[in-house]
């Protein structure tokens, strides 16, 4: 019988407060590391200008309401994962989703490799309502290795959105199930882009008022090539 008050004891020990996971809200700079996950969002979370985010492989940041996570003017973000442990973006209420990565003038350092983002939603007045999953404002950043799945926008971009950016490649991602609701670009959309390269995604099953897959309009030097395109 005193075997089981002290066998509670131990397990209560052993359990990790790191399970329990981070709440992040406000500026946030450093590294978010695997550790310490999940990070749950409680609301809006921004990388301040000149400031770096690195997030590690296998982090799942999960947002607990309809909060926008920004990357400001000169911010590096940094989300790598690995093809085995990937980065999660994600939330447990799909219908009201999150307000999506939103970079403002970020760094051209700025890396959103091997991530799961899924469940965004751009609603609002321009441009809060364009980009569900990644909101791209002059900013050369690199989006690769991805899986955008999942998100919308009321207006442009349901996966991504794209203007005013320089030197930017969106290439080797899986961009599935998005949409623009009353907009263009239900997978892609880039206006006003400079040097922008659209390589070896597979865009699939995506849906908008023009555009399904992908459109680009007033852009100079875009590359879209070796896409598999279907069923949007």
């Amino acid at each position: 019988m005193r075997l089981l008050p002290r066998l509670l004891l131990t397990l209560i020990f052993l359990t990790p407060l790191a399970a329990l996971g981070t709440d992040v809200e406000g500026d946030v700079w450093g590294t978010w590391t695997k550790e310490n996950s999940p990070y749950n969002v409680i609301g809006e979370v921004r990388v301040p200008p000149e400031s770096t985010l690195v997030i590690e492989s296998g982090v799942v940041v999960d947002f607990q309401g309809h909060y926008k996570f920004t990357v400001d003017s000169s911010a590096t973000l940094l989300a790598v994962g690995t093809e085995t442990d990937s980065i999660y973006f994600t939330t447990e209420d799909t219908a009201t989703g999150w307000h999506g990565i939103r970079f403002m003038s970020a760094s051209s350092n700025s890396q959103v490799s091997h991530c799961r983002i899924e469940y965004g939603r751009a609603t609002g007045e321009l441009p809060d309502n364009c980009g569900g999953g990644i909101f791209c404002y002059g900013s050369g950043i690199t989006i690769s290795h991805n899986r955008i799945a999942m998100n919308s926008a009321e207006g442009d971009g349901g996966g991504i959105f794209a203007e005013l950016c320089s030197g930017m490649t969106i290439g080797d991602n899986l961009i599935i199930e998005n949409s623009a609701e009353t907009g263009h670009g239900g997978g892609i959309f880039c206006e006003h882009c400079d040097d922008l390269a659209v390589i070896n995604n597979t865009i699939s099953d995506n849906s908008a008022f023009r555009g399904g897959a992908i459109q680009c309009v007033r852009n100079i030097n875009v590359t879209v090539r070796d896409n598999t395109v279907n069923g949007n």
